[in-house]
């Protein structure tokens, strides 16, 4: 989604006029990158030396080092072999060449005065506010200052915060750990414990009965995992000798007692099952994992920290699935302060939209193996020979995806097949827009945010209702922590909800402009068999969507949906117009009577002279020390305001190389936020290097 943002979204809006010459930077993960000095050193790695001379110098020549940007300089597309040699690692420090473009480019991120515009993803924005909000670290990956904080696809922040405050202790760590503990003086052999281990996961996986998420109790492995920490806790023999406390450590080990007192601190934390949720995953890496079961607390923590300084806009076409939707959004994000702002859709479900549910064979979609069968011949097949378009296939588990993948006949279909993992979801994206024709099957990043107008997707697969997984941890969590906010007893109902917000942003990626229509297919019949089945036929009603249960009508449906969405349009009175458009006031001022105003202005004025007397003794301390360097406060004279007073201060810091927070923080104390003061474009420019000194620490 951010690459569509960058390469369409931002185009269309210079088009515009909403803004012309401002910096826009794309930050995505370090993995999205590639350096220079990892494409020298993997030299002999490559196919051919042919090859690497073209990579290299797609590099060289690259401005962002994306790997989208060297696919258009080679001849044929960086395979994830080639990718894996030269992308930035995760955990790399920067090289400091001044070729790399990756590191080059990342390094805009936190500029002394941020891009106009950043386009960053949720784990970015989660992880810089942890960063900032903690006094160890110097800040975040971007800057969580900016002013104003869009937030879309809001839906998902719960997901992507807990990947990101997550805590994981990989199986080939807990291996190595293993066959160091065996060494020493006082040894100790685990290795039973980890080949029990080795073969849980193995069977996991082997059976693929996972969903997308892939997290799994812990359950039957934790009395493994507790003897593991006993015979640990045992290698640590210590002596008490002349007052010293001495800890016996395997050779290999005792360089680095962090590391190995790290895991037994994780092995605590996954045992305890008072404080914390734990799971363990068979994706890469395999590992095991926690967070605290104060979750959606920390969650609501960052948000509010993150509205101290901003304007926070959450955005979602399914932030919620109730009727009471601020209650909803207050109890699930535990936020009380808000402004809610629903819009209506502009698209007509009857007229854009097919939706066909069948009534038998698909009541069994825990059957993978079946179940896939009856979606190619039953859906996938004959839509193929009534819609021209193309098609997405979103599946609920890597087993289903596997079966669909390995039955479907591209031959017969006369189609291209794409399926997740073999490319990057971004090729994989180019490729199936590129083959108007083609079959993608997805999952999870392809449920939401994927957006392809026109031809190149006319029909949705949705495989089965995509009920959350009972079984996940975090899950359960997720589902008790609703259920008890909203008083509810009965978990089903928040299960439900889930499901229908999942169910929306699947069907939402057919139409993605009024001109858009096609079919949406849900292959599963319980919606008829099941209680809940009526409830979901009404809420799909309630919507607007009409409900066939066969394919008779679906090539006059294709046929005949042009014409009707150009009457449709000619019909409505709905058009566009940029003075209808409702924004919400976020924050109204507060209005004062005159005199209320004029003391306001006075006790301002007094403050301004307090601050303006501390500023100047501290110049004149430092021009003292500096006479090299001399601090010059210019418009000082003329300051009326605060906001005067910050700009004036803060620019005569920045241009001596001191950190303007810093100082301004000093001066103003409780009157000053830090991140509120920023260089303007020109003192960037005409300031030579970063301001790294800092004099006041001194």
């Amino acid at each position: 989604m951010q690459r569509q943002i960058f390469d369409d979204d931002i185009p269309d809006m210079r088009k515009m006029g909403i803004f012309q010459k401002s910096n826009v930077i794309l930050a995505m993960g370090k993995d999205n990158y590639a350096c220079i000095n990892n494409v020298y050193r993997h030299k002999n790695e490559f196919k051919s030396r042919a090859r690497y001379d073209e990579i290299r110098k797609a590099v060289l020549t690259s401005d962002t080092g994306l790997r989208s940007d060297l696919d258009k300089k080679v001849e044929d597309n960086i395979e994830n072999k080639e990718w894996d040699l030269i992308k930035i690692t995760s955990g790399q420090m920067p090289c400091h060449n001044e070729k790399c473009p990756g590191h080059s480019y990342r390094a805009l991120f936190k500029k002394p005065k941020p891009p106009f515009l950043t386009i960053t993803n949720h784990n970015q924005l989660i992880q810089s506010q942890l960063n900032e909000a903690d006094p160890d670290f110097k800040g975040g990956i971007v800057s969580v200052f900016p002013g104003i904080i869009v937030i879309d696809e809001a839906h998902l922040f719960d997901e992507s915060y807990l990947g990101t405050v997550q805590k994981q202790l990989s199986l080939n760590r807990l291996i190595w750990i293993s066959n160091n503990a065996l060494r020493g003086n006082n040894p100790v052999d685990i290795r039973n414990e980890v080949r029990e281990i080795k073969a849980y996961f193995k069977e996991i996986k082997n059976n693929k009965k996972y969903g997308l998420n892939s997290r799994h109790d812990l359950k039957n492995i934790k009395p493994v995992l507790s003897k593991i920490q006993s015979k640990l806790q045992q290698k640590e023999k210590i002596n008490v000798e002349n007052g010293k406390l001495n800890i016996d450590m395997p050779y290999d080990i005792q360089y680095d007692a962090t590391q190995y007192d790290e895991v037994l601190d994780f092995l605590h934390n996954i045992l305890d099952e008072k404080k914390n949720i734990s799971w363990l995953a068979v994706n890469d890496p395999e590992a095991f994992y926690y967070v605290p079961k104060e979750f959606y607390k920390k969650l609501t923590e960052s948000i509010n920290y993150l509205a101290r300084d901003n304007k926070i806009i959450f955005l979602s076409g399914t932030l919620t699935s109730t009727d009471d939707p601020r209650k909803e959004i207050k109890n699930e994000w535990g936020i009380e302060d808000f402004v809610y702002k629903p819009y209506k859709s502009p698209f007509n479900a009857q007229t854009q939209t097919y939706l066909y549910i069948p009534q038998e064979d698909f009541d069994e979609p825990r059957n993978k193996r079946q179940h896939a069968k009856k979606i190619i011949k039953n859906i996938v097949n004959p839509i193929c020979k009534k819609a021209s378009g193309g098609m997405l296939i979103l599946c609920n588990s890597l087993e289903l995806e596997g079966y669909i993948k390995k039955d479907i006949n591209p031959k017969e279909l006369n189609r291209k097949v794409l399926v997740q993992g073999e490319e990057s979801n971004e090729q994989l994206t180019r490729e199936f827009k590129k083959y108007i024709d083609s079959i993608l099957i997805g999952s999870g990043s392809f449920k939401s945010g994927f957006s392809v107008p026109g031809k190149a997707l006319q029909s949705v697969i949705i495989s089965a209702l995509p009920f959350p997984v009972q079984t996940d941890p975090f899950i359960r969590l997720k589902v008790k922590e609703f259920a008890k906010k909203n008083h509810l007893k009965d978990d089903f109902k928040i299960s439900f909800q889930l499901m229908l917000k999942d169910l929306e942003q699947s069907m939402g990626r057919l139409i993605r402009s009024p001109e858009d229509y096609g079919i949406i297919a849900i292959a599963d019949s319980r919606l008829y068999s099941k209680p809940y089945g009526l409830r979901i036929i009404a809420w799909l009603k309630h919507k607007k969507y009409k409900i066939l249960n066969n394919l008779e009508g679906l090539s006059k449906f294709m046929r005949t949906a042009p014409q009707s969405i150009k009457q449709d349009e000619n019909n409505t009175d709905q058009k566009y117009s940029r003075d209808k458009l409702e924004i919400p006031i976020i924050e109204e001022s507060q209005k004062f009577t005159e005199k209320e105003e004029q003391e306001i202005i006075e006790k301002s004025s007094d403050s301004i002279k307090e601050y303006e007397k501390k500023a100047r003794a501290w110049q004149r301390k430092y021009n003292s020390s500096h006479p090299q360097l001399k601090m010059r406060f210019k418009g000082l004279k003329d300051v009326t305001t605060l906001k005067e007073l910050i700009k004036v201060l803060g620019d005569a810091a920045y241009k001596i190389h001191e950190d303007s927070d810093d100082f301004l923080t000093y001066v103003l104390g409780k009157d000053y936020q830090k991140g509120s003061y920023e260089p303007d474009y020109d003192l960037v420019r005409n300031t030579a290097g970063e301001v790294k000194i800092s004099h006041l620490k001194k």
